[in-house]
């Protein structure tokens, strides 16, 4: 029976009962969420908008994506337009009012996206903003000035963590959650709103938001600090009591994920100001925001960009532009607190900055001048933020076998072998590629006619080792038996040695992992520490030498320095490898005659297949050794440095006598002396990249009275120095004669045919051009005249502007700069020009700091008894001039000796790098 019914092949259709409780309502948190955030339910087309959002950025409502089109951050905001334009057309077509009346929907005949796209803007600005305020990231001037308090953290959350509403009948985490999502598409949003319809390159002068990125990307970046500077002192204070665990609060923690996503998405559109970089330029961060799925992107720990929230661009051009589009808007006077906040007090760490910050973003000057204040450049937050929520890198590869597991051989520190070159070539053409190039890249007759033989015999082969045992007992040997003992055999085993280092490396190319030597394991087993008996062996025969703390490497140099640099040879071949090299060489190895000239023979090209050097060991590859230039000139620099440090050593702690210094010395000036014969070390060259005059200065000085030769060749660079000086001196007096000249010959520079001849040039092209006089001159002159518009219409009274005056309307020169902003961001010279010019008018000096307690700066500031001085004289601000150009002076400080007294030390937040 059993075995029928296994055998029977047809199906019977059963009626399951529907479930008797109600299927629940995906849409029903929307609606909480609408009503957490005030949006007015009459005003339909913002409800519908915001609806629409929440329902795209909800996992459980969302389009399921799937790997071809993934729901990003982008996609996202694309569907949402798209979206948000067929909401509006069927809001056009109700624009009918039943009293026959109609609105202004009613009233556009061609509903085009760019008639509408302000009108979206406005209201993705307005949801955008009501979740600002639940997110406590509304005002940045208060989250910037806020002190942090750990102890009592629950006292100031209000200030800074994000409003979860306690009785709410929903998860807090999904409410969180999805603002921060809606956060993040409604920028994406705004930001695609103002796209180029051309497809040009995206322009922030364009787009009347841009200011509001900026700060909301300060504030967000002000809440990460606040909640790293609480992990961090949490952290401290659990090593100090080890007994006791504090963990971060959890509310502490989702801040620090939904304001590290809207950040990186802040971050990849401010980044689209620079010139050439055109959306979808398909770096990691465009991976993470445009092709990582939203709920992917949410997690620090899955995108795949380092510093993917940080900003490296300088931003000083977008407070110009937003004086220009301000010119006709009258700014609306900075919002006071609502009456929760005014009925609690507010821990600032610096009050009379914060004030004075506070009055003057009243003004449009001082609220653009502000974007700059504060803005850190470069800063390692995201990094933090992994490390917060567990996620900890190691630069070490991963164990290949368990005798490399077991072996725990003591690595001595050095530079790790690169993964991957971040930069192939730099603006000035420089190859930073670390790989083999030129002929070095094949490989010789010899190598591949031994390798073909090697693979018929295979481990019979006599001119290769066939596993990791044999090449390390090769290794001890070389350490142990000098080449004039027997000189044939040992000559033999370091060509075998040599051999099987060269095909390992060739292996890695070909072969998968776990089937060949690897020549990490090569590399790591040569600069760890020598077995002991190998280096009491060596201190016996070389007392001379501190061989304590010798590495395999350093004791195959002292008994087979041939064998041992050959060896170097082959690893340079390695990719990844050529600049871990050199700064093992430079700084590792004890410093010997022969690694001086094995330097020398590498920077000249003498070492490998070279027909100027005869050579007992075989160089695998064709030609001599090819190094690029940045590769020459780390390893003179760092040659020379570690010399000067190892020459001004102590004397009765060095390990060399001193008559053997003289003579290494001595043979350094004879390098350098060839060197600059040979043209490897130039002479009075304009590339500070290459030139070696300071480091050669602190090298030879301390020797100049001991070795003839170190005195000649110090004052020839002292003399060749002062020659350069010269030089430099009269070329600036000409390219002063020749603007001068230009000056005289043009009343008026054409800015714009300029722009236009610079607008096709490459990078280095662009760096050549902007060097002419005439172009320097077109700029600063454009420069001054956006100085001397700008403060005539904002009647700025403490500036003479009679040296800026000009016949060019502002009009004219406005529509020239917004137009051609990015052309001008690829200016740094003018960028930095039209900022010295504004700072002093827009961003304002920082009045001498009251140092004072955090709770004595609320009751002033809510009894008003601080006010804000304009004629103070600033100190130590970050923008004062005087003492950077030397101009600064010493007071009597006698009649301010009662009141520093009074002074308690101020509080500094931390915050990140500039």
């Amino acid at each position: 029976m059993a075995d029928d019914s296994l055998d029977d092949p047809s199906s019977m259709d059963v009626d399951i009962p529907l479930s008797l409780d109600a299927s629940p309502n995906l849409f029903a948190l929307h609606n909480h969420i609408r009503k957490l955030l005030r949006i007015d339910p009459s005003d339909r087309l913002l409800t519908r908008i915001f609806l629409m959002l929440a329902a795209l950025c909800d996992p459980l409502t969302q389009p399921e994506d799937n790997e071809k089109f993934p729901l990003s951050v982008e996609a996202l905001g694309q569907i949402a337009l798209a979206l948000l334009y067929q909401i509006l057309l069927s809001e056009r077509q109700k624009a009918q009012a039943p009293d026959g009346s109609e609105n202004w929907l009613a009233q556009i005949d061609h509903p085009e996206v760019a008639l509408l796209r302000f009108t979206v803007s406005l209201r993705l600005f307005t949801i955008l903003q009501a979740i600002n305020k639940v997110l406590r990231a509304e005002d940045e001037l208060r989250v910037r000035y806020l002190q942090n308090e750990r102890e009592d953290w629950q006292r100031t959350a209000h200030h800074w963590l994000p409003d979860v509403p306690e009785a709410a009948p929903y998860d807090p985490d999904a409410y969180l959650k999805l603002l921060y999502y809606i956060s993040c598409v409604a920028i994406m949003g705004i930001y695609k709103l103002f796209l180029p319809e051309d497809g040009s390159a995206y322009s922030a002068a364009m787009n009347p938001y841009s200011e509001y990125f900026l700060r909301l990307w300060k504030t967000h970046t002000s809440i990460i600090a606040l909640a790293l500077e609480m992990d961090r002192e949490l952290e401290e204070e659990a090593w100090a009591n080890k007994r006791e665990y504090l963990d971060t609060p959890d509310i502490v923690k989702k801040a620090l994920l939904g304001s590290s996503a809207v950040r990186t998405v802040l971050a990849w559109i401010l980044e689209q100001i620079y010139p050439g970089a055109v959306v979808g330029d398909g770096d990691s961060l465009h991976f993470d925001v445009c092709k990582s799925p939203l709920l992917l992107f949410y997690d620090p720990l899955m995108r795949t960009a380092n510093s993917c929230g940080c900003i490296m661009r300088d931003e000083q051009l977008l407070m110009v532009s937003t004086l220009i589009i301000r010119l006709r808007i009258p700014l609306s006077p900075v919002a006071e607190e609502s009456p929760p906040y005014k009925q609690t007090k507010f821990p600032i760490f610096d009050v009379l900055d914060y004030l004075f910050r506070h009055e003057n973003r009243k003004s449009a000057l001082g609220s653009a001048g502000d974007l700059m204040v504060d803005l850190y450049y470069h800063d390692q937050f995201d990094e933090d933020i992994k490390y917060v929520f567990g996620y900890y890198e190691s630069d070490e590869e991963s164990s290949e076998n368990a005798e490399e597991e077991e072996s725990k051989e003591e690595v001595f520190g050095t530079a790790k072998r690169a993964k991957k070159d971040e930069i192939e070539f730099d603006e000035e053409g420089r190859d930073w590629r670390d790989c083999a190039r030129g002929a070095n890249v094949e490989f010789t007759e010899r190598f591949l006619d031994l390798e073909a033989k090697a693979r018929t015999l295979g481990e019979d082969s006599d001119h290769f080792f066939s596993s990791w045992f044999e090449l390390e007992q090769s290794f001890v040997f070389l350490a142990l038996v000098k080449i004039e003992s027997v000189s044939a055999f040992v000559q033999r085993v370091g060509q075998v040695t040599i051999n099987t280092v060269a095909k390992a490396i060739r292996d890695e190319e070909s072969k998968p992992a776990g089937e060949f030597i690897s020549p990490n394991k090569v590399h790591s087993h040569l600069i760890s520490l020598a077995k002991k008996e190998l280096r009491l062996v060596a201190q016996e025969e070389y007392p001379t030498i501190f061989c304590n703390e010798s590495t395999t490497f350093d004791l195959i140099l002292l008994r087979n320095p041939e064998c041992a640099l050959a060896l170097l040879d082959e690893l340079f071949m390695c990719k990844g490898l050529r600049r871990s090299l050199i700064w093992y060489l430079t700084r590792c190895v004890q410093f010997l005659m022969t690694l001086i000239n094995y330097i020398y023979e590498l920077v000249s090209g003498l070492r490998g297949n070279s027909s100027e050097r005869e050579a007992k060991y075989f160089f695998s590859r064709k030609g001599a050794l090819e190094l690029s230039q940045v590769e020459k000139v780390m390893a003179l620099h760092e040659l020379f440095g570690t010399a000067s440090r190892w020459a001004l050593d102590d004397p009765e702690k060095a390990t060399i006598p001193e008559q053997m210094t003289v003579k290494l010395v001595l043979c350094l000036c004879l390098m350098i002396q060839r060197l600059m014969l040979n043209g490897v070390i130039k002479q009075n060259t304009d590339d500070f990249f290459e030139d070696y005059s300071h480091d050669l200065q602190v090298l030879l000085f301390p020797w100049i009275g001991k070795i003839p030769e170190a005195r000649e060749l110090f004052f020839r660079i002292k003399l060749d120095l002062y020659r350069r000086l010269e030089i430099e001196d009269a070329q600036m007096d000409q390219r002063a004669a020749e603007e001068v000249e230009i000056a005289e010959n043009s009343n008026h520079v054409d800015i714009v045919s300029v722009l236009t001849k610079l607008e096709h040039l490459s990078y280095s092209q662009h760096l050549d051009a902007i060097q002419e006089p005439s172009v320097q001159l077109a700029f600063r002159d454009f420069s001054q005249r956006l100085f001397y518009h700008i403060c005539r219409i904002y009647k700025v009274g403490n500036v003479d502007l009679k040296p800026f005056e000009t016949s060019t309307s502002a009009q004219e020169d406005f529509y020239i700069f917004l137009t051609k902003f990015n052309e001008f961001s690829r200016n740094r010279t003018f960028v930095r020009n039209i900022f010295s010019l504004l700072q002093g008018v827009s961003v304002g000096e920082r009045p001498e700091q009251l140092e004072d307690d955090g709770n004595e700066c609320n009751e002033n500031l809510e009894r008003k008894d601080i006010g804000f001085n304009p004629d103070a004289e600033p100190i130590e601000s970050e923008f004062n001039d005087a003492f950077l150009n030397g101009e600064g002076h010493f007071q009597d400080g006698g009649e301010h000796k009662a009141d520093d007294k009074k002074k308690k030390k101020k509080k500094k937040k931390r915050r990140g790098k500039r």
